[in-house]
């Protein structure tokens, strides 16, 4: 029995210690750039821009986006009076045109890279960009995506998208059928919402030691006698629902179409293993003491 204990107690440490390696290496890499593929069966002459609510007074607003219209992307140097570069309806601007140092790079007419100035990425201290996508996101909150042909002529205008929700972040690969007007957005777990998960993940890990505690103690009052501890089964289902809370964290990155890294996985995969252990070990104190305890009640009751 003390053999088994050990083994249970030394299991519980070493994936104590991996879910703290995970809080300590940070969360999985996010892009910094949109992502945009159209699933349209023609997609001649289409190109893709986004639009975002946009005053005068910001100060990345300009009147024409040069860099992205002398540039080697792929998009046609569009007219001053052209229909993209004159939009403004609800306070929706083209990025394109009209947020200063955007860069745009076409994969082919149907795949668009757009980048946010460099001056932006540069003003912070994250190698990959990430910060300023995210205070990007948090400034502006939506976007529209829209399709344009080369004279700059609005051809579809997509539904409004949020470009955070529940702390997740717009991000991956957004495919859009302009067809159908049917898009499909991806969002990325942020590093707050990160460390949130990782919690969650670390509580379950602690489930299982406090389980241990409980269980030894709970063996120590039958060698006693004293069958009956009714506060040890409210404590262990108080423990085991602690344990499952990052269901909801499964659930919102599911409603989402969240993209699953490899820490995400693990850690659901730890989480989904202890949070079972914690669930048996409720099981067996529920069994032993409440229905064992009815039981032997009834048992009583026969004999008088």
């Amino acid at each position: 029995m003390k053999k088994g204990n050990l083994k249970i107690k030394n299991l519980t440490l070493i994936m104590l210690l991996v879910t703290i390696m995970f809080l300590l290496s940070g969360c999985a890499f996010m892009d910094s750039s949109f992502f945009v593929k159209l699933s349209d069966e023609d997609t001649n002459n289409k190109y893709i821009d986004i639009l975002i609510p946009l005053e005068t007074s910001d100060e990345f607003y300009t009147e024409y986006n040069i860099s992205v219209n002398c540039s080697d992307s792929g998009l046609p140097t569009m007219n001053k009076n052209s229909e993209i570069v004159r939009y403004n309806e609800a306070g929706y601007r083209s990025m394109l045109m009209h947020y200063n140092g955007t860069n745009v790079y076409y994969f082919d007419l149907a795949d668009a890279h757009i980048s946010l100035p460099d001056n932006l990425y540069s003003a912070y201290n994250s190698p990959y960009g990430e910060e300023a996508y995210m205070d990007f996101c948090n400034k502006y909150r939506k976007c529209k995506f829209v399709v344009i042909n080369n004279q700059g002529n609005i051809l579809k205008v997509s539904k409004e998208i949020k470009l955070k929700k529940f702390g997740y972040y717009l991000n991956d690969v957004t495919k859009w059928n302009t067809e159908n007007n049917i898009i499909k957005v991806s969002y990325h777990i942020s590093p707050d919402r990160f460390v949130i998960y990782l919690i969650c993940c670390a509580v379950s890990v602690i489930g299982v030691l406090l389980h241990v505690i409980l269980w030894k103690i709970y063996n120590k009052r039958c060698d006693k006698g004293k069958y009956n501890c009714f506060i040890i089964v409210v404590l262990s289902a108080l423990i085991t629902l602690f344990s499952i809370s990052n269901i909801f964290e499964n659930i919102i990155s599911l409603f989402l179409n969240t993209k699953l890294s490899a820490d995400i996985f693990i850690l659901n995969s730890l989480f989904f293993i202890f949070s079972f252990v914690n669930f048996l070990f409720f099981s067996f104190f529920f069994n032993n003491i409440i229905i064992g305890a009815n039981r032997k009640v009834a048992s009583c009751d026969k004999d008088t």
